[in-house]
């Protein structure tokens, strides 16, 4: 089986061919940058050997590799992703004191020969991957919209008490427009009963 390492990078990523039968480095570690080019660059490069049984490793270390991923399972090329943890202790037990691009990319093209130190990824699992990272976006983003009401209302408390009496609905689109222009009681004090007026009359989902 022919095997494909890849080191994964913010802004290029170092790739290496193995086989996995001999050991014979098919391809020496080589860099390609992380956009379309860069690509096009890797396919290129390895198009000769993924004619064969093979497999394409990285590690799984998050968004960085998102992109080559998603291009990888375009192409329907088999693609495995390996616990960072793993390599680092495989790096360790080998005497590799320093993280090395080149090195790297050959060390998960190894690694990739044993089944226990890899996944595999599908578009399913890819898909999967994207909804739970939405879903814990959703959540991160509605605590911090409940956070920052809880300050608003804090703050209200202190300088504009009287707002919360009057009848209309908090948070909806009359109360903020009116907050965005009158943001405490004194700033109302003297102001013009017809600008007054004119601000109340901000359109809403109600009355």
């Amino acid at each position: 089986m022919i095997n494909i390492g890849i080191d994964v990078g913010k802004f290029k990523h170092c790739a290496a061919v193995l086989d996995d039968k001999t050991g014979e480095v098919l391809i020496k570690p080589f860099f390609f940058s992380n956009d379309q080019e860069g690509l096009r660059l890797f396919y290129s490069k390895v198009n000769y050997y993924i004619r064969r049984k093979h497999a394409i490793g990285m590690e799984d270390t998050g968004h960085y590799m998102t992109n080559l991923t998603n291009f990888l399972l375009e192409m329907k090329l088999s693609v495995k992703y390996i616990n960072p943890h793993t390599t680092a202790m495989r790096r360790k037990k080998l005497g590799m004191s320093a993280k090395n691009d080149r090195k790297d990319a050959l060390l998960i093209a190894e690694m990739l020969s044993k089944k226990k130190f890899w996944r595999s990824v599908s578009k399913t699992s890819a898909e999967t991957s994207k909804l739970r990272e939405l879903t814990r976006l959703y959540h991160q983003l509605q605590e911090q919209h409940n956070q920052d009401m809880n300050r608003l209302q804090r703050a209200l408390d202190i300088v504009f008490p009287e707002v919360n009496r009057l009848s209309w609905t908090r948070y909806s689109k009359a109360y903020m427009q009116f907050l965005a222009v009158y943001s405490s009681a004194s700033s109302i004090a003297c102001e013009d009963i017809r600008n007054l007026r004119k601000a109340l009359k901000t359109e809403g989902r109600g009355r």
